[in-house]
């Protein structure tokens, strides 16, 4: 059919239009398949079927949803729509005029005709041949839709459409008829009064295609014209933000539009449409979405509303993904109203502190799709915006900024904290987190490298070790009080909540100082000695309580912050940090995850331990406690921390001039493991402990013979065993005694001694 010359379609399609299809998978299925066609052949359908085409069309969309069959109503809209874009027989300034005429005829239009189809078809004439017709106003919309709203919502369905099929590359047409139907339907003000008339309906499944029309228009780059001088449908699409089934569209439409105006915006007097429409915006939701959202949250969940966002509320009463809606909502308002705030538009200052409040408290206590929504806000829109201000304006902002910077950073610390599932199955080894939450903490590390980059590293750095510090001491106080009564005490440490964020950011001032807030919530507490720290004591699998989870994700955040350049930190936020990560490694209330989330700090500061050994011997007696775990997983993350540490060769050389018994017990750790003997029985491509041991005391021995000669050498050391039980069996075998030798070498005890025993078997065996 579709290889027919251009009169033997024409044929086809008088026929098709003319014929009644009797089911509506075969008029989908057919209209599909000629619409492709016509996409793809230029000028193949005779102008003069348009009108009974589009009237064809309209007739069976309207069937359609008088039958309730959305999905195939759907289609042929889009059918509609092409050829409306399509049609050169059609101007572009009036396609919306004239698509709204065939839907929703004028009322002499239905007089003049004695059937629907026939006043279909005069409209499509009318729509196509540019008959002049009166402009359907807003009242005559509303007695239409109590006549006939299935008409109303094949008008909507058309409305959606439009905008897809004029940028769909599949729809083929000229660029510059693309560009002046765009322009068109940009400058048209015929959508909005059909959108005001289904809005204002009270309609559910109105209000939803309506939603679904405006989010499609949007789509072109602006919200539907003159829709900012119509307050009652703000009023309305904000009352449906609540409502069971119209919560998800309305949210969708409201975060369409503010999206939509947002560029527009930055650089728009206040007498544009788009502003207009962002005032507008800004009042609903300051006036009428929040604060009955505000009462939904009191009701349902009977909390403060500085403990849980407002979305929260929506969750339990509405569903998830009316939580997400929202929270797009709040997402797009924030970032439209961002750029007015920082360039002194005071007005919304209030309603953006409300916001920011919202998605902090999203970061925090969201589920993981939605807060992970909010953080990109922060890091693509908020961060990047203050990083994107000239230098001198951005060093002024980022004062006024820092406490906003920081609440963030404790929000993020936060969300990186394990759940009870997570951290029930968490080992020493990273690489067994579930690979959702691995996902989510790479996330929110690129965002902490962010803050960092604004703020600087050492007032980050000075930030975070306070929230370690504080989480070290919940670690304590929960493990104390867990030993004492058996009971779990409080579920989080006072440095990671947000209980004062709300203070803090309605301060009255753009400065959003949260920082009072969050330092009245965090209690100063000095850090206790190492030298009471029980170093030989190894972690259980799991702690009995949630205790360690803080400390753990407060730990991750410092390895972020830091990264490469531990050196070059200040000495006394690291060296809280070293102490806190060194006592975390063997702490009775601690975890196998925890351990080995220290170790990975740890490992990163050989640099700065090079040129601070008073921290030194904790952190030795850290690691090799966890080296003599018997889990595998720990120990393996031990010999890594080792392996990093002593790569360093100003911490090697200090290693070998200073610690001594370090370097032995790490030999002695390698021979009672037997070398690298198990390594190929293991099958695993990490490297085993037993090869990361010899890695480091290789380096170890590098560095030690290149600065002291007179001493024993480690290398000698590390072979002499082998050496000595070789001596020995050549001895043996040639003083044919070789059995009773053989049982004297397996009584004999697993340590030999070093280079001057190896040195005597030498001797014996010259003589």
């Amino acid at each position: 059919m579709f290889q027919e010359q251009p009169a033997q379609l024409a044929m086809t399609v008088r026929t098709a239009v003319a014929t009644e299809i009797i089911t509506m998978s075969s008029l989908l299925c057919y209209c599909h398949g000629m619409l492709t066609h016509i996409a793809v052949m230029q000028d193949m359908l005779d102008p003069g079927l348009l009108p009974e085409l589009l009237a064809k069309l309209a007739v069976h969309m309207q069937t359609c949803i008088h039958k309730h069959q959305w999905a195939t109503s759907q289609q042929l809209a889009g059918a509609v729509a092409a050829v409306a874009v399509r049609a050169t027989a059609m101007q572009p300034s009036s396609i919306l005029q004239g698509l709204q005429t065939i839907f929703i005829p004028s009322a002499a239009v239905v007089a003049a005709t004695h059937s629907s189809e026939q006043h279909l078809l005069l409209a499509g004439a009318a729509s196509v041949y540019g008959i002049q017709q009166t402009t359907v106003d807003s009242p005559a919309l509303g007695l239409q839709l109590q006549q006939d709203p299935a008409a109303l919502a094949a008008m909507l369905q058309v409305l959606s459409a439009l905008p897809d099929a004029v940028m769909s590359k599949q729809t083929s047409v000229h660029p510059d008829r693309r560009t002046a139907v765009t322009d068109s339907l940009k400058q048209s003000s015929c959508a909005a009064p059909v959108l005001r008339a289904a809005i204002c309906s009270g309609n559910p499944k109105l209000i939803t295609l309506a939603c679904q029309a405006v989010v499609s228009w949007c789509d072109l780059g602006c919200p539907p014209r003159c829709l900012e001088t119509h307050t009652d449908v703000l009023d309305a699409l904000s009352s449906a933000v609540l409502g069971r089934e119209t919560a998800v569209p309305a949210c969708d439409a409201l975060a369409a539009m503010l999206t939509a105006v947002k560029e527009s915006c930055s650089s728009s007097s206040s007498s544009t449409p788009s502003m207009q429409l962002l005032q507008q915006l800004a009042h609903q939701l300051q006036g009428n979405v929040l604060p009955a959202l505000a009462a939904e949250h009191l009701t349902v969940l009977q909390t403060a509303a500085d403990t849980a966002p407002y979305s929260a509320a929506l969750r339990l009463h509405l569903g998830p993904e009316a939580e997400a809606a929202f929270c797009r909502v709040a997402c797009a308002a924030a970032a439209a109203l961002l750029q007015p705030v920082l360039q002194g538009t005071v007005q919304y200052q209030p309603l953006l502190e409300v916001l920011l409040q919202q998605l902090l408290l999203s970061v925090c206590v969201s589920d993981d799709g939605v807060a992970m929504m909010a953080v990109d806000f922060w890091q693509d829109c908020y961060i990047a915006t203050l990083q994107a201000l000239p230098l001198d304006h951005q060093a002024s902002l980022l004062t006024q900024q820092q406490g906003v910077l920081k609440a963030l950073t404790g929000a993020l610390v936060q969300r990186t904290q394990l759940g009870p599932t997570a951290a029930a199955a968490a080992t020493a080894d990273a690489r067994d987190l579930p690979e959702e939450t691995r996902m989510v903490r790479r996330e929110i590390a690129s965002a902490l490298r962010d803050i960092g980059a604004l703020l600087g590293q050492q007032s980050m750095l000075c930030y975070v070790t306070q929230l370690v510090s504080n989480s070290y001491q919940h670690l304590c106080s929960t493990h104390t009080a867990a030993a004492s009564s058996n009971t779990s005490s409080q579920a989080s440490p006072a440095g990671l909540g947000l209980h004062d964020i709300a203070a803090g950011l309605t301060g009255g001032s753009w400065s959003l100082s949260a920082a009072e807030g969050m330092q009245h919530s965090i209690q100063h507490r000095s850090t206790s000695s190492t030298a009471a720290l029980p170093g030989h004591l190894v972690p259980a699998a799991c702690g009995g309580s949630a205790g360690w989870l803080p400390l753990e994700s407060a730990l991750y955040a410092a390895n972020v912050v830091l990264g490469r350049q531990g050196s070059g930190a200040a000495e006394q936020q690291v060296q809280q940090l070293v102490q806190c990560a060194a006592a975390a490694v063997t702490h009775q209330g601690g975890s196998m995850k925890l351990a080995g989330t220290a170790l990975t700090l740890l490992g990163g500061l050989a640099a700065w331990l090079a040129n601070n050994s008073t921290s030194l011997p904790p952190v030795l007696t850290a690691v090799v406690a966890a080296l003599q775990s018997p889990n595998e997983k720990l120990a393996r993350n031990a010999a890594t921390c080792i392996q990093r540490l002593c790569s360093c060769d100003d911490l090697a050389v200090l290693l070998t001039q200073s610690h001594g018994q370090f370097v032995q017990q790490l030999l002695q750790e390698y021979q009672r493991r037997g070398g690298l003997s198990s390594r190929l029985a293991e099958g695993s491509d990490d490297k085993p402990v037993e090869e990361l041991l010899l890695l480091s005391v290789c380096s170890l021995a590098v560095a030690h013979t290149s600065n002291s000669s007179d001493m024993d050498s480690i290398l000698l050391q590390l072979v002499g065993p082998q050496l000595t039980a070789a001596a020995d069996e050549l001895v043996a075998a040639l003083h044919g005694n070789w059995p009773q030798q053989q049982q004297q070498q397996q009584a004999a005890p697993a340590v030999h001694g070093g280079y001057w025993h190896q040195k005597q078997q030498n001797q014996s065996q010259e003589q």
